[in-house]
């Protein structure tokens, strides 16, 4: 599997931010450069990686970024969102770079859980098909999170309805014969939700997860990336990946990687 520098750190890549005092206005903060000026989007973008960060709620231009779009150019996208709205206009966004997109990292567990916990609103079956992920057809790879980290403190607490249900709803509207021999899925996840209150002891099985990512008939490896890893108990990520995900394991389909081998986006 070819190792994937980090955003911001290799040729060709164009990180956003939405430039929060000009909503108005299809412009972004580049966090990689020294200058404060925001970038104005002009036709033609010919970026072949883009992340972009801080997706809400407020008006975002995300169509004009469609719009902007060189042809044929873009082959690795991540969005990353702080709320989850503005569905049509993503689903827009995926749906211009269809044909060329290879590489997709949505990260999305925060806000599906912010929205689901905050305002009672689940994505429905229209909300998840406006994202038109099944038109994209030659991802090689991609990524998501997950809500919770992989250890807990509580072994009576309650699976999270992200990851047991709003994640494998997501991964069900992928096509199921996408190339993904090429790299495969990752997974992001914490390994304890705060590393200074002490590593807890009980681990969820991800089964449904697990279901969904077996319905791919070429995937051939599924890599848990985990963070916030604390350095004296960095030898348990792979025990804990396993119980995690035990069919993957058994299968011989899951690899581990830690903050220490991370080659990740971002």
């Amino acid at each position: 599997m070819e190792e994937r520098p980090p955003c911001g750190h290799y040729d060709g890549v164009l990180v956003l931010v939405r430039d929060e005092t000009s909503l108005d206005a299809p412009s972004f903060h580049p966090p990689s450069l020294d200058t404060p000026s925001p970038i104005t989007l002009r036709r033609s973008l010919k970026h072949p990686k883009i992340c972009w960060r801080g997706i809400s709620e407020a008006p975002a231009p995300l169509a004009a970024l469609a719009g902007c779009l060189g042809p044929n150019c873009l082959t690795d996208l991540h969005l990353s969102f702080t709320s989850w709205a503005r569905l049509a206009e993503v689903g827009q966004l995926l749906q211009t770079c269809s044909g060329t997109l290879t590489y997709l990292k949505l990260t999305l567990a925060h806000a599906l859980h912010v929205s689901h916990w905050d305002t009672g609103i689940d994505p429905s079956d229209e909300d998840w098909e406006s994202l038109h992920l099944s038109s994209l057809t030659n991802l090689g790879g991609f990524c998501f999170d997950l809500d919770i980290p992989l250890c807990i403190q509580n072994a009576n607490q309650e699976f999270p309805w992200v990851d047991e249900v709003g994640i494998p709803t997501f991964l069900s509207h992928f096509a199921k014969n996408l190339p993904l021999e090429i790299e495969g899925v990752t997974i992001e996840a914490k390994f304890v939700s705060d590393p200074a209150a002490g590593v807890g002891s009980y681990v969820f099985p991800h089964d449904n997860i697990e279901n969904a990512l077996l319905q791919f008939e070429r995937l051939k490896i599924v890599t848990v990336d985990i963070r916030d890893i604390p350095e004296d108990v960095e030898g348990a990520a792979g025990p804990v990946a396993t119980l995690s995900f035990p069919r993957l394991h058994e299968r011989k389909q899951l690899h581990v990687m830690t903050d220490n081998t991370r080659h990740g986006c971002c």
